[in-house]
C-alpha cells in the first residue's frame, strides 16, 4: 500500500525484519551503535570504532533522531535501567534510577523528545513512555499480559509493541499519546515479534485535512520560540 507503514511479524505483510537487537542503525553521525562487552560505535565501513561504555551487561543501543545522544539499558545502578549519554559517551543519567524494576527496550520519539520502554515495575512486563529528561514516566498499555519491543512510528502518532496478552504474541499498536485504541494487527496463532516501522510509512491515524493536531501545534508554536506551561 502506497504511503503506507507496514508491520513484518508471524510471516504477515504488516512490518520489515528488524534489525538485530545487538546492534541499531546509524544516527545523524553516520556511525552504527553495538553492544559488545558495553555499548561501541563504529563506521559502516569497519573504521574508528570506539568503545563507549565497558558494562558487559549494557545493551539495546538505540540513537536520539539526530544522532546526539545514545539510549541504552544497562545494569551499573544494580537492576536493569534507561540510560541516556551523549554520542561519544560522556554525560551518562540513569532515567529510571528511581524503580527498582527492570526498565529495558528503550526507543525514542521521531522528534527525540520522549523515550518508550519496557518495565516490570508493576508485576509485569508494560510499555511506558517518559520525557528525553526520564520525567513524566507513564503506563501506557495497563494490561495483565506481558507487553514489550516498543516501536514508534515515524510520524510519532503510533507505537508498536508486542503482547502476549491474547495467549501467545502478537503485534499490537496504540495511540502514542495516551495508549488508547490498543488493537491486535496481526492476529494469528503464531508468535509475532519485534515490530520495526518503514521509515516513511504513517501510521493509520492521519488528521483529518486541514487539521494542526494538538502535537503539530506544540512544535510549531516551540519552534517560534514560544514556551508552553505543562
Amino acid at each position: 500500500m502506497a504511503g503506507a507503514a507496514v508491520l513484518v511479524a508471524g510471516g504477515l505483510a504488516v512490518l520489515p525484519a528488524s534489525v538485530p537487537a545487538s546492534a541499531a542503525l546509524p544516527g545523524g553521525n553516520g556511525r552504527i551503535a553495538f553492544a559488545n562487552s558495553g555499548i561501541g560505535t563504529v563506521y559502516p565501513d569497519g573504521h574508528g570504532e570506539l568503545s563507549l561504555t565497558t558494562d558487559d551487561a549494557d545493551t539495546a543501543p538505540a540513537w536520539s533522531p539526530d544522532g546526539a545522544r545514545i539510549a541504552f539499558a544497562s545494569t551499573s545502578s544494580g537492576n536493569f535501567d534507561v540510560w541516556v549519554m551523549n554520542a561519544d559517551g560522556s554525560g551518562a543519567v540513569d532515567l529510571t534510577g528511581g524503580s527498582a524494576a527492570a526498565d529495558t527496550a528503550p526507543t525514542w520519539s521521531p522528534d527525540g523528545s520522549h523515550l518508550a520502554f519496557q518495565t516490570d515495575r508493576d508485576g509485569n512486563n508494560e510499555i511506558y513512555v517518559m520525557d528525553e529528561l526520564g520525567g513524566d514516566q507513564t503506563n501506557l498499555t495497563n494490561d495483565p499480559g506481558e507487553d514489550s519491543l516498543p516501536a514508534w512510528s515515524p510520524d510519532g502518532d503510533t507505537i508498536a509493541f508486542v503482547s502476549h496478552r491474547d495467549g501467545d504474541d502478537e503485534v499490537y499498536t496504540m495511540d502514542a499519546a495516551d495508549g488508547s485504541d490498543q488493537t491486535d494487527v496481526t492476529n494469528d496463532p503464531d508468535a509475532d515479534r519485534a515490530p520495526n516501522w518503514s521509515p516513511h510509512g504513517r501510521s493509520r491515524r492521519r488528521p483529518q485535512p486541514g487539521v494542526l493536531t494538538e502535537r503539530a501545534a506544540h512544535r510549531v508554536r516551540a519552534r517560534r520560540g514560544v514556551v508552553l506551561d505543562g
